[in-house]
């Protein structure tokens, strides 16, 4: 698999992140697609498994994989570990930080509802936030440009699961935290059948608030160097949809036409 074709697989998994990407310095590509999809197939195992021991499996088995990469023995069959392996003989990542991805997405297997924010930010930084580090890293960011990127990652993540209520909720979840949902004095089955649309309403706009903040939070440290923008720029793409989501929040907004020429602005201003 070359890099086309990391980037057809990458672009069907992640199409936003994968935008950002190729914004990017044209030699960084090939380790970020293969991050981002590596993230993708790790987040998507929860809804390919029938029961949580196979999705442990195959976690274990992206663990022993990961192992073998940073060991120089990356398996061919599974090209995106070819520009990991790469990039851990180089010491572009530390094998432990991607490792440690696999974790926390395993994390999900448990289906459990986060007892608060505080506990869903955790687990957003140590999943989306730290694909957003790990981005950076590999484009030999700053310290400060790792930090920012890690709040990118979060505050994408929120709008994400704002964006992907309806959908859960067609699965029979509802992944909010559970003291919002009392605050609200609503419970899951609320939610589930409908009853409570103005309370999930105003938890969503919670939620997109808190998601700006961040995001806002990292765009101060600006402007950035061009080469880091590709783990920063999705913060562009997160404030997009959030605004829509403002505007209609059962709809799943897609890319408006100005979503492009918007990341080149960022770009070209070094800006989120």
């Amino acid at each position: 698999m070359d890099t086309a074709d990391l980037l057809a697989e990458a672009r069907a998994l992640d199409p936003d992140r994968t935008l950002c990407v190729m914004v990017g310095a044209p030699a960084d590509r090939p380790l970020l697609l293969a991050l981002v999809l590596l993230n993708a197939e790790l987040a998507r195992i929860p809804e390919l498994v029938s029961e949580p021991l196979a999705g442990r499996i195959r976690y274990q088995w992206w663990l022993d994989s990961l192992a073998a990469a940073a060991a120089g023995r990356a398996a061919h069959r599974v090209p995106l570990l070819a520009p990991l392996a790469a990039a851990f003989a180089g010491g572009r990542l530390d094998p432990a930080a991607v490792e440690a991805l696999v974790t926390a997405r395993e994390a999900e297997l448990d289906r459990l509802q986060p007892e608060n924010l505080a506990a869903l930010e955790a687990y957003l930084a140590a999943s989306a936030g730290a694909l957003h580090r790990l981005m950076a890293r590999a484009c030999d960011g700053s310290p400060p440009e790792v930090e920012a990127a890690g709040d990118v990652g979060i505050g994408f993540a929120l709008v994400g699961l704002v964006r992907a209520l309806g959908r859960e909720r067609a699965r029979g979840r509802v992944p909010l935290p559970a003291d919002l949902l009392a605050a609200e004095g609503v419970g899951v089955d609320d939610i589930l059948a409908g009853r409570a649309a103005d309370a999930l309403d105003r938890m969503s706009a919670g939620l997109l608030e808190r998601a700006e903040a961040l995001l806002a939070q990292a765009a101060v440290l600006a402007p950035f160097r061009r080469r880091v923008l590709p783990a920063l720029l999705p913060a562009r793409l997160a404030r997009r949809q959030a605004r829509r989501l403002r505007r209609a929040p059962a709809a799943l907004p897609s890319r408006d036409a100005w979503t492009v020429p918007d990341l080149l602005w960022g770009r070209l201003r070094r800006r989120i």
